[in-house]
């Protein structure tokens, strides 16, 4: 008897266009409005330089992240913040053999 697979749940984005997300929109509609609300208390000498790192910075907020597949930078920063500081995380050992042969070299 042969055992059938099958997916439980498939979850997708909606996109808008070519790589736009419906999520990252948004997100960036969002982040647009407050820096634009927050241009006011900028110096007008800035105002340029601020405008230039603001849609830097969104765009990478909304770049995946490379520590956390399938998350966003903002969400994986968002999940550094958020964790408990208390709680025991083991040290990887291929992580640390390397580090001894590295030692051991000099």
């Amino acid at each position: 008897m042969s055992k059938y697979y099958s997916a439980k749940e498939i979850k997708s984005q909606s996109k808008i266009s070519w790589h736009i997300y419906a999520f990252d929109f948004f997100f960036l509609l969002i982040y647009g409005v407050v820096a634009y609300m927050m241009r006011g208390r900028v110096s007008s000498h800035l105002k340029i330089l601020y405008g230039i790192f603001s849609v830097i910075v969104a765009i990478g907020l909304t770049l995946p992240s490379p520590y956390n597949h399938g998350r966003r930078m903002f969400q994986s920063i968002f999940l550094y913040l958020r964790k408990d500081m208390n709680t025991y995380h083991p040290i990887r050992s291929d992580v640390f053999e390397g580090i001894e042969n590295n030692e051991a070299d000099n």
